[in-house]
């Protein structure tokens, strides 16, 4: 985990606002935006599971509940991430396809995740899979993003 923290870092790092004058490519915008929303849904998903109670052995209500209480804000904290570190990238993000695109990648993160969990069947600590989560809703809210800033 400390890897991927490190990688989100180096991304945003290389793309200060010292340099924020300069014409980003789409490529460049796009893999900001990712890193950005990437960190926010992992956070997010991390921090929720961390306050919330574990469920008991049977409790598949209170599984299900902890799963979409994380999801939402995860999901609240990939749009954040891509806007925020977006506009302070100077990658013109937008808003509305960033909302669009983490939603859909909230749908694309749980399928990954049950991908590799179950189809694939490595096995992967939580962190492995909350990074597999985030990694996949911070790809598809930046192309969300991207794709609604193109059409404007």
């Amino acid at each position: 985990m400390k890897n991927v923290f490190l990688l989100l870092l180096t991304a945003l790092a290389a793309t200060s606002p010292l340099h924020a004058q300069q014409q980003r490519s789409g490529l460049a915008s796009f893999l900001i935006e990712a890193a950005g929303a990437s960190a926010g849904s992992l956070a997010g998903f991390t921090i929720t599971a961390a306050v919330l109670n574990d469920c008991g052995v049977d409790d598949l209500a209170c599984d299900i509940g902890h799963v979409a209480l994380a999801t939402g804000v995860a999901t609240a904290g990939a749009a954040s991430g891509a806007i925020v570190v977006g506009k302070w990238a100077d990658t013109e993000p937008s808003t509305g396809g960033a909302i669009l695109g983490a939603l859909v990648g909230a749908a694309a993160g749980i399928g990954a995740w049950h991908f590799v969990k179950e189809e694939v069947n490595v096995a992967t600590s939580d962190t492995g899979s909350r990074v597999i989560f985030a990694v996949t809703q911070g790809l598809v809210t930046a192309l969300g993003s991207r794709l609604l800033r193109r059409n404007r």
